[in-house]
């Protein structure tokens, strides 16, 4: 389950409420006081989901695919930033971009740096063939040189 605001927040306060039931059940030793603090506690948490959406989604029947690239760019450009031009490249097949690895230093031209960054794809209706993968990351290595400059390594 996923809530859109403070995810972090709510699945702490589940880990609190159900170690205070854990508590209040399984102990002999709880005290009239530590009924009170779940009560608190579970106001606290209905306060803290009200009004949430819970969203999910179908986990697809379609493998995902992985894809690498080095790319050697400018120091001054910003992880967000390849991010978003691999979203602009195709919303629908990409499920997720990460950068894995930053390398500044020896045996790099002054002024760059490179960036490790991996790519997710997926389509939900059918399984990715080679020329569709490689059609994707064609298109987004040239917008990256487009738009960034940036070169493969």
């Amino acid at each position: 389950m996923y809530f859109r605001k403070n995810k972090i927040q709510f699945m702490k306060k589940l880990y609190l409420l159900l170690l205070s039931v854990y508590l209040l059940f399984c102990l002999d030793s709880c005290r009239q006081s530590d009924e009170f603090e779940l009560k608190g506690e579970l106001e606290e948490l209905m306060k803290a989901i009200e009004g949430n959406t819970v969203s999910y989604k179908e986990i697809s029947k379609f493998p995902a695919v992985k894809r690498d690239l080095a790319l050697l760019i400018d120091k001054k450009v910003q992880f967000a930033e390849i991010e978003k031009i691999a979203y602009e490249t195709d919303k629908k097949l990409l499920k997720s971009v990460e950068l894995f690895d930053v390398y500044e230093g020896k045996n790099l031209e002054a002024g760059k740096k490179s960036y490790a960054v991996s790519f997710m794809l997926q389509d939900e209706n059918a399984t990715l063939n080679d020329k569709q993968i490689d059609k994707f990351m064609q298109k987004l290595i040239g917008n990256l040189q487009n738009k960034l400059g940036a070169v493969l390594r």
